[in-house]
């Protein structure tokens, strides 16, 4: 027994001295390594299945200010960049900040691993320290203005502060969110109030009470806004062979025409506030209102980019509004009829315009199939079916003459839909001789 465990030892070891190092490191260790921690989200560059559409290459890269290391040093940003020293002067003034230099070199030190592998090389830890306090300066003491109306302080002309505010949304222009807590302790007392109206007057309305819990960066709160709280399961309204069964959304005009009329939903503004309310003889689609102007796609753009992003623990919920949204206008009309129930508010030159963006905004994009599944399904089946056929045709027929002969109208309708369903009894159930 002794002797052939010896060998059984002695060919472990030969197999082990064939086996390179990268085997050994995937076959045995891989598995420990990759279950020891949850993964980081880390900070990098916008996936190139979305860079190379040529319509949307502009709309990832900053205009006149460089936050983080991807764009620090292009020429074009260097008017801002020399007003940051500036800022973060005003930023610190009158504090101590002797105690605070050393908590922000640890700070910098983890700031430095938020971002992707070999995206930080270029900048020694000095040189890096030096960016993460001037950009993390520059941002607070702009969001601060923002809420207070103190912008005019920033001492830049107004197209400035527009891009700026374009600007500090784009995935590759993020700073790591420790880095502006780490500045808020030391200076702004209520800098998580601060923060929440801010993101809160760039979302439509959507501003969250909850409390920020150590998100990456500002683009995830304002993803947040936007899309709110993930939905609770909901019961099961179709047998299991429907769920395996993709129902496209169609047109406002097609879903018209089958009595389902799109509604603003004023309950909720969140991008997932989308249901389907079904009535006696038509369907009501509920949508959250939301505006188009020039920055919608660049918005967009780079929340589709986050959610695209290899770390991030996103859900496609934007994603998948944006493809909703391009299925509803399939043409102009449809954009005046939402335009008319005020879930559209345009701003750019005309309704043909919004069904371009959004059409250029899907392209490449694969949403998310159980997003919105039950309103597809409840659509579907409400579509389907048969017998709204002629219920649908007189709610339309009192809707073209509402306030016209009322009364006569209303019996009118009454009698022709009792005898369709005394019609339609007979003919499922006929009387036996």
């Amino acid at each position: 027994m002794a002797s052939s465990s010896c060998l059984a030892v002695e060919e472990e070891i030969q197999v082990e001295h064939i086996l390179p190092e990268w085997w050994i490191s995937i076959t045995r260790h891989g598995e420990e390594e990759g279950t020891s921690q949850s993964p980081i989200y880390k900070l990098q560059r916008v996936p190139m299945t979305l860079r190379e559409i040529e319509k949307n290459r502009g709309c990832y890269e900053p205009i006149v200010v460089s936050i983080g290391p991807f764009h620090h040093k292009h020429p074009k940003l260097q008017t801002v960049q020399k007003l940051k020293a500036t800022i973060a002067q005003k930023f610190m003034s009158g504090r101590d900040t002797r105690k605070f230099y050393l908590n922000f070199v640890e700070v910098s030190h983890k700031a430095r691993d938020c971002y992707a592998e070999g995206s930080t090389d270029a900048f020694n830890n000095d040189e890096f320290m030096r960016m993460m306090f001037l950009d993390g300066c520059f941002l607070l003491h702009f969001i601060d203005g923002a809420v207070r109306g103190r912008l005019h302080d920033m001492k830049m002309k107004d197209d400035q502060i527009a891009f700026v505010l374009r600007d500090m949304f784009l995935l590759e222009n993020q700073l790591p969110f420790l880095v502006l807590e780490a500045l808020m302790s030391f200076r702004l007392t209520e800098g998580q109030q601060v923060i929440r109206k801010f993101i809160g007057r760039l979302s439509w309305g959507n501003s969250s009470s909850q409390e920020y819990d150590h998100p990456p960066h500002l683009l995830h709160l304002l993803w947040n806004e936007f899309v709110g709280a993930t939905p609770s399961p909901k019961i099961r309204l179709f047998r299991q062979k429907d769920d395996h069964f993709f129902h496209p959304f169609r047109s406002i005009q097609e879903l018209q025409a089958a009595g389902v009329m799109c509604k603003r939903n004023t309950s909720s503004s969140s991008l997932r506030s989308v249901s389907f309310v079904p009535h006696l003889i038509h369907g009501e689609l509920l949508l959250p209102a939301i505006p188009v102007d020039q920055s919608t796609k660049t918005v967009f753009l780079n929340l589709v980019a986050y959610e695209a992003s290899p770390d991030a623990s996103s859900d496609f919920a934007i994603t998948s509004y944006i493809c909703l949204l391009e299925s509803l206008i399939a043409n102009a009309d449809d954009v005046k009829e939402m335009r008319s129930k005020n879930i559209i508010f345009n701003f750019l030159a005309g309704d043909q315009e919004v069904v371009d963006l959004f059409h250029d905004l899907a392209a490449n994009l694969v949403p998310n199939l159980s997003e919105y599944r039950e309103v597809k399904l409840l659509i579907e089946n409400h579509y389907r079916r048969k017998m709204n056929i002629v219920p649908v045709m007189l709610y339309k027929f009192y809707r073209s003459f509402r306030g016209q002969w009322t009364l006569f109208v209303y019996i009118t309708t009454l009698v022709i839909m009792v005898i369709f369903i005394v019609q339609t009894y007979f003919a499922v159930f006929p009387i036996k001789r």
